[in-house]
């Protein structure tokens, strides 16, 4: 073998070890990253900050993100971002309950968005403080049940459906045939008695009486404007807005940081170090329809 060749041979031995060396150092960076807090922004005093978005709906998308401001003495504050129409009526009032617990312990603001309607409103209701845009839509506070009838289009094709049922109410309303006045009766009392709740509530916290809710209840929806007369928010503003009352109700510097806690829900190394980097994965996700009592702005 020539000396050449023995020098070319030493040469990629140490290439071949220093690549060796430098994938094992990457393999436990990203294994420390993983493990340790120390890139963890969360470590630091900050005010946290969670949107909530989109229908509301029984998916337990915000539960963890809930659950971390909560129990952690860092999280001074929680700013909530709200752009949404509502959804459930049971979702709306799982998540009300989950921010009050929050509210119990440190002060809680709300921003309404483009839109803070019914059950929106409803996760507005759950702060001590709402500020509006004056172009935000807001209220809406009311109750809606629709279900779509197809009993003519079925005459119309020869088609019938046999039901075979255990009480006149069970399966009611159903698609294949017009309601009746004992069904409709049955739907507008639960219509009724969740929307009571929604006014009690409503005028629980916002101090208003109960007699001074006649306009409200129509289901009305108010701009930012209209919502400040009728005492369903507390100021026109935005983030800085927001930022003033926490230091004037909880002496919060105004140079303390605002941290998102909407957790990225894609699972993994990959996006738990993009997470930890401060970065995070585009997210697509749709929701096809709700069932059930909506309290739901719908145009």
């Amino acid at each position: 073998m020539s000396d050449d060749l023995k020098i070319d041979l030493k040469k990629q031995r140490r290439k071949t070890i220093f690549w060796r060396v430098f994938a094992i150092s990457i393999l436990v960076f990203l294994i420390f990253i993983w493990t340790s807090d120390i890139f963890d922004s969360k470590n630091r005093d900050h005010i946290a900050k969670l949107s909530i978005s989109g229908l509301i709906y029984e998916n337990d998308q915000y539960n963890d993100p809930l659950a971390l401001i909560k129990k952690n003495d860092n999280a001074n504050a929680l700013i909530l971002n709200i752009n949404s129409p509502g959804g459930t009526a049971a979702a709306s009032e799982i998540l009300f309950t989950k921010i009050r617990e929050i509210g119990e312990i440190k002060p809680v603001v709300a921003i309404c968005g483009t839109l803070c309607a019914s059950g929106g409103y409803i996760v507005a209701l759950a702060s001590d403080y709402i500020i509006a845009l004056n172009t935000s839509l807001t209220g809406s506070v009311g109750v809606i049940v629709q279900t779509p009838e197809i009993e003519g289009l079925l005459k119309k094709l020869g088609i019938s459906v046999n039901e075979i049922k255990s009480g006149k109410l069970k399966g009611e309303p159903s698609f294949f045939k017009s309601i009746d006045i004992e069904v409709k009766k049955s739907l507008q009392d639960s219509v009724e008695k969740t929307n009571s709740w929604f006014l009690d509530l409503v005028a629980e916290r916002r101090k208003i009486p109960v007699n001074n809710l006649r306009d409200i209840s129509t289901g009305k929806v108010y701009n930012g404007v209209e919502a400040l007369e009728k005492s369903l928010v507390d100021e026109i503003g935005y983030q800085t807005e927001a930022v003033e009352w926490l230091n004037n109700i909880a002496g919060i510097s105004a140079n303390t940081p605002i941290i998102d806690y909407r957790m990225p829900q894609e699972a993994g190394l990959i996006s738990f170090i993009l997470q930890r980097l401060g970065l995070k994965l585009n997210q697509n996700k749709n929701m096809i329809g709700l069932t059930g009592l909506l309290l739901q702005w719908q145009p």
